[in-house]
């Protein structure tokens, strides 16, 4: 279960205040490859080679990890000029994403607590924060996204998570390596 807000400075104080947080940054939840460029910077003369890697992780459960563009506000990025992006494969959120640019996205969960996996697992206190509640029946995971830290020319795992990094290294023909 995730909590979604919109990409702003107010956005991004409401999710800290619902995660009881104010150091980590949010990843960021965009419709398609063309609206993520939009945020980031691909690494000089490998860019061909990440937008396979892109081609071959989105949409679905895959968020990588980019230099942010210098034009993008600090709230939105990890305070050391990176920006974490995934293009969602699920139909509600890619209708929602029709209306916004992009979304923050986090687990519906305070810090340091376990992610829910069902509404009634979700703390009272996160549930008070929050403006809409959605129900849906169709996660496909039950495992976080897997993270991938492409600012250089070499990508390393941050975390493996519902996507196999093993499957994208052979079909991107990219070294992947583990942190």
């Amino acid at each position: 279960m995730g909590l979604l807000a919109n990409v702003s400075s107010l956005g991004r104080a409401s999710l800290d205040a619902i995660k009881k947080r104010a150091e980590k940054p949010y990843l960021l939840i965009v419709r398609d490859a063309e609206i993520a460029q939009k945020f980031i910077v691909l690494p000089e003369g490998l860019d061909l080679q990440f937008e396979k890697l892109i081609n071959i992780c989105w949409p679905g459960l895959v968020t990588l990890i980019f230099p942010a563009r210098p034009d993008v506000a600090s709230w939105m990025t990890s305070g050391r000029g990176t920006i974490a992006l995934r293009v969602p494969d699920h139909a509600g959120l890619q209708a929602l994403l029709r209306y916004f640019p992009a979304l923050f996205s986090t687990s519906a969960n305070t810090a340091g607590e376990p992610v829910p996996q069902k509404i009634e697992d979700v703390e009272p206190e996160v549930l008070g924060g929050v403006s809409a509640i959605i129900l849906d029946d169709g996660i496909k995971s039950e495992l976080p996204s897997t993270i991938l830290d492409c600012t250089g020319t070499v990508i390393r795992v941050v975390r493996q998570g519902s996507v196999d990094v093993a499957r994208l290294a052979r079909e991107s023909g990219l070294k992947i390596e583990n942190l």
